[in-house]
């Protein structure tokens, strides 16, 4: 039974079924529009080629058989990196199963990167070798999440946001979906002491347009608030908090400065702090909180950022995240271009606006009720010493059916 329904959803069947239904209703199909360059002659062809950039030479030679075997006699032209990433481009808006590959220059299908991961960059996992070079390129590939790895081995480059924002621009068939990005990560330091927990999500938001991030990062600790965010302390700069950060230009040194005023009070009365703000250079929204939990103290840092439309490593918006935006300090998202001027809008708001009840409050809430009583230790996958983790669409299915994955 299963076999013949199987063959019944083929598409083979429904290829043959078709026509039968489309003669039963008087289906007449539409004749396809002629070809008017079948009928140039070949001087016209090529006195055309003579007056046009070489782009519209080689786009002009893929519209006809005919006209690929006349104009494949004649010399190539030579094109540098941008004009290539050009012709790329213009052929991709033809092609929406492939995505141009800034890494290779070249186009590849979208299939090959379907099952592109965040959490690995090895060679062996991916059809496409030059997806673990996009770790290993240039530092406007990657984005800047946090300092070093201890804390989550997450990864995010250019290629994640460029198939995302595809599957938006072409269609569903195409390209990756934002939940595909989804993740929690839970690791114990060594120090039972210290628990840290790293989530993200993504959402493409259309006001204005773009691939929005919201990361949230929590630190459970039982030290000394001041021992906690003394610098330096019993921790080495490569452990949390001080990988923590918001933004590629408001470091955890940053946030020390932000919070140091109000800890004297917190350790007299032990009330939540709240800290709302906005990085100047690169529009990322983003909450400090400070407050009991479960017997410990908890530093909480939730951040929201707008990445772009994902067109080129160029976009302004992605460039101003990158780790290419630290070596320019004096870098500014409203210097970037005159299109992002007169932009007030706010990260935090146009995603909350697009996912309706899933605001930060309910965020906060279900990543705090999987470190009580470490029940993260039942709920996610073990991957590795000290380290649990969940990812899309496992989240999407506990979310759906409130239940709790073992």
């Amino acid at each position: 039974m299963a076999q013949d329904q199987r063959f019944l959803r083929s598409p083979r069947l429904l290829d043959w079924l078709m026509p039968c239904f489309r003669k039963r209703r008087g289906y007449q199909r539409i004749p396809p529009a002629p070809n008017l360059l079948a009928v140039l002659p070949d001087e016209l062809i090529l006195s055309i080629a003579d007056f046009i950039q070489p782009n519209d030479v080689l786009c002009f030679s893929l519209c006809d058989h005919r006209i690929f075997s006349l104009l494949r006699e004649r010399q190539a032209p030579r094109l540098g990196r941008s004009a290539t990433l050009e012709l790329l481009q213009r052929l991709e808006r033809d092609l929406p199963h492939h995505f141009v590959c800034y890494r290779c220059i070249t186009l590849h299908h979208c299939y090959r990167a379907s099952d592109l991961n965040t959490m690995s960059w090895s060679c062996s996992e991916y059809q496409l070798p030059c997806i673990a070079n996009f770790a290993r390129g240039s530092l406007i590939f990657i984005l800047k999440i946090h300092q070093a790895s201890s804390h989550t081995n997450y990864d995010f480059t250019f290629l994640h946001l460029q198939l995302v924002m595809k599957r938006f621009s072409c269609g569903l068939r195409y390209g990756n979906t934002p939940e595909k990005l989804s993740h929690i990560q839970v690791r114990e330091s060594l120090d039972p002491r210290c628990t840290t927990l790293f989530s993200i999500e993504a959402k493409v938001c259309t006001s204005p347009l773009g691939l929005y991030l919201r990361i949230q990062d929590i630190v459970l600790f039982k030290y000394q608030v001041e021992d906690f965010f003394d610098y330096p302390n019993i921790y080495d700069d490569g452990r949390p908090p001080h990988v923590f950060m918001i933004c590629a230009h408001l470091p955890f040194f940053e946030m020390k400065k932000l919070i140091n005023p109000f800890l004297p009070a917190y350790k007299q009365v032990p009330s939540p702090i709240r800290l709302e703000g906005t990085c100047e250079k690169c529009n990322t929204d983003f909450l400090l909180q400070l407050q009991e939990f479960d017997g410990h103290s908890a530093f909480i840092v939730t951040r929201w950022m707008n990445l772009g439309r994902g067109l080129t490593p160029e976009d302004p918006l992605w460039t101003i995240q990158s780790l290419q935006s630290r070596s320019a300090s004096d870098l500014r998202w409203h210097r970037l271009g005159p299109e992002l001027e007169d932009m007030n809008w706010s990260p935090r708001r146009s995603y909350e606006s697009a996912s309706g009840d899933w605001v930060q409050e309910t965020l906060l809430s279900r990543n705090l009720s999987s470190l009580k009583g470490k029940r993260y230790r039942r709920w996610f996958y073990s991957s590795g010493v000290s380290s649990w983790e969940l990812r899309c669409p496992e989240i999407r299915w506990a979310q759906a059916h409130n239940r709790k994955i073992h």
